[in-house]
């Protein structure tokens, strides 16, 4: 279900507007007062400078709520989301995340749950001069959804002996494809190179999928406080594997996922000001 309605200025939800815009998802009006009580103040979406207009609004399926609008605070007509959860918290940034910074303006969006926590968008656009159709994906974590090389580290790996490489798909649900041939790969030696972070980054946690523990490494710039913690699908937190100051330097974390199910759950680094998340998949 899906509804756009003309508005200026920052875009927000009212205890009026949301029922009438969220019928038929199941959420009383017990849990807007959850929100706000105030009807002078509500819930702000985005409150960035220039215009949000425009605003489409899916379920996120967990209870929250998926919005997508026109914004000018570039100067042109863009495109951002935000994400709610069912207490009304915005969970991808406190003005929403990017969709298209293209050139011209980005007009006309429809929307449609692609069935993970995200959304699917699709917009007329003008960045060639001429109308035309571009669509994005969004995940759960309001990360732009493309498909990329996967990569895998294998440490500890013994010099001079045969090893043997084979691949398998894993989807979202579990599903396993059938293994490839084997690659046999004869490691000659290793050449030391110094551990010096040039960046914040998350790295993907080995193994993965996993069954019971896997393996969170990451880099920090600089000495840093640093969380890192696992969620749900939907948001909710599992787990807190990192709590404390860590120095530069590349760190190695093991976790082992007791008493949860099967399933795709998310870890998110916050080192500072930087932030990162990442998927991982639970096999039991």
């Amino acid at each position: 279900m899906q509804s756009s309605i003309p508005a200026r200025g920052p875009v927000r939800l009212t205890s009026a507007l949301v029922p009438a815009m969220l019928m038929g998802w199941c959420i009383s009006n017990l849990a807007f007062a959850q929100w706000t009580s105030d009807r002078n103040t509500n819930m702000p979406v985005c409150t960035a400078s220039g215009d949000q207009m425009y605003p489409s609004i899916i379920s996120d399926n967990a209870g929250g709520a998926i919005i997508v609008w026109q914004d000018s605070r570039n100067g042109k007509l863009d495109i951002y989301a935000q994400r709610l959860d069912a207490k009304g918290t915005a969970l991808w940034g406190k003005n929403g995340v990017a969709v298209c910074l293209a050139s011209n303006d980005q007009r006309r969006i429809k929307t449609a749950g692609d069935g993970s926590g995200g959304v699917i968008i699709v917009w007329t656009d003008l960045r060639n001069s001429t109308f035309h159709l571009y669509a994005q994906r969004i995940d759960a974590v309001g990360q732009p959804a493309t498909t990329a090389d996967t990569s895998f580290v294998h440490h500890g790996v013994p010099a001079n002996r045969n090893h043997y490489y084979a691949l398998r798909a894993v989807d979202v649900h579990g599903n396993r494809s059938t293994k490839s041939n084997e690659a046999a790969v004869v490691l000659v030696g290793v050449e030391a190179t110094p551990a010096i972070a040039a960046a914040f980054s998350l790295e993907q946690n080995y193994p993965n999928p996993f069954n019971p523990s896997t393996t969170i490494a990451l880099t920090l710039l600089r000495s840093a406080f640093v969380t890192v913690k696992f969620l749900t699908i939907q948001g909710e937190e599992v787990a807190t594997l990192v709590e404390e100051k860590l120095p530069a330097g590349k760190h190695q974390r093991m976790w082992e996922a007791k008493g949860l199910a099967s399933g795709v759950y998310l870890y998110r680094l916050e080192a500072g000001e930087f932030a990162q998340v990442k998927k991982l998949i639970l096999l039991q």
